[in-house]
């Protein structure tokens, strides 16, 4: 996972501005058991970032494709996209340091645990089954009770959030009492 961070903070030194890496390289970061297919970095990212990006190693196919790529040593290709250029999250992201002065910015623990059980509304054990994952590798860590009060805002009680909250949170603790991580 250090050389996926060491990606983003090659993103973040290229632009010379802070990005924020979300989704699964994030939950990757939290759990060390999720292998992500790309790196989804929440920025706003214009042609011009686009050409910097390019200059500095990575590789774009052009108009139309979402994806950035870079190709390391070992030739394991890396992909990096773009998703969103606001971050949409109740408290701001964290910075994790890589190494001595190198550091990248993340999704909150507690966003990103929201951001997972959004997607588990989606009735598959897949994505149930990964926040299960998350909020289990995190437990102790997580504001259960500030996840339990946005859950009851209109828009994410009307998609189910709430109910994916209890399965989610009794899932995690099922798995925590069985010696699981």
């Amino acid at each position: 996972m250090e050389r996926h961070l060491l990606v983003v903070a090659a993103v973040e030194a290229i632009l010379d501005r802070s990005v924020v890496l979300v989704g699964g390289a994030a939950v990757n970061v939290v759990t060390g058991t999720y292998y992500p297919t790309d790196l989804d970095l929440v920025a706003s990212v214009n042609a011009e970032d686009r050409r910097m990006l390019v200059a500095g190693g990575f590789e774009w196919a052009g108009v139309g494709h979402r994806h950035l790529s870079v190709t390391m040593l070992d030739g394991e290709v890396i992909l990096v996209e773009f998703p969103d250029s606001e971050l949409d999250a109740a408290f701001p992201p964290e910075r994790i340091e890589i190494e001595p002065g190198i550091s990248v910015s993340i999704i909150s623990l507690n966003d990103l645990v929201m951001d997972r059980l959004k997607q588990a509304t989606d009735g598959t054990l897949v994505t149930l089954d990964a926040a299960i994952d998350l909020t289990a590798a995190a437990y102790a860590s997580i504001d259960w009770d500030w996840l339990e009060m946005r859950s009851e805002l209109p828009e994410l009680e009307a998609i189910g959030v709430p109910d994916v909250l209890t399965a989610v949170r009794k899932g995690a603790k099922r798995r925590l009492q069985a010696g699981g991580r």
